[in-house]
């Protein structure tokens, strides 16, 4: 799929994996119940029951909703959910910066600061990224 001519970019990552995973979190958080299914959540994230209770317990968490559910996330062993971590880290900013998006999306500085060069610019704001990610050619 991807030749000589079309190099596979951050983008097709993105759209791929990442996407579809906010997409469902977002649709999940708006649409179910709370308290949460322990059940759906570790589906959801990518992980077991038995997962989800350890962090429950090490965080003193009796059931699981839009204030629990981002201390879950956060120490879940996801990769997806990892990246959340690190964003939250970063403080969600509203422009980024090569090392933060580095650091997020666990990609290469080089290959980041390339795409920056690229577009001739030292941020980006948040609502460019996929501008960005076009550009990171991996």
């Amino acid at each position: 799929m991807y030749g000589k001519n079309h190099p596979k970019t951050f983008l097709s990552v993105y759209r791929q994996n990442i996407a579809p995973r906010i997409s469902e979190l977002d649709i999940f958080l708006k649409t179910e119940e709370e308290p949460y299914d322990i059940s759906d959540t570790a589906r959801l994230l990518n992980i077991t029951n038995g997962e989800i209770n350890t962090i429950m317990s090490v965080h003193n968490i009796e059931e699981i909703n839009r204030s629990t559910f981002p201390v879950i996330m956060k120490n879940c062993p996801d990769e997806f959910c990892r990246m959340f971590k690190r964003m939250l880290e970063c403080g969600i900013p509203g422009k980024y910066f090569p090392e933060q998006i580095s650091y997020i999306y666990n990609i290469d500085i080089e290959k980041v600061s390339d795409a920056f060069k690229k577009l001739n610019i030292s941020f980006i704001p948040a609502n460019r990224l996929e501008e960005l990610f076009e550009n990171i050619i991996l």
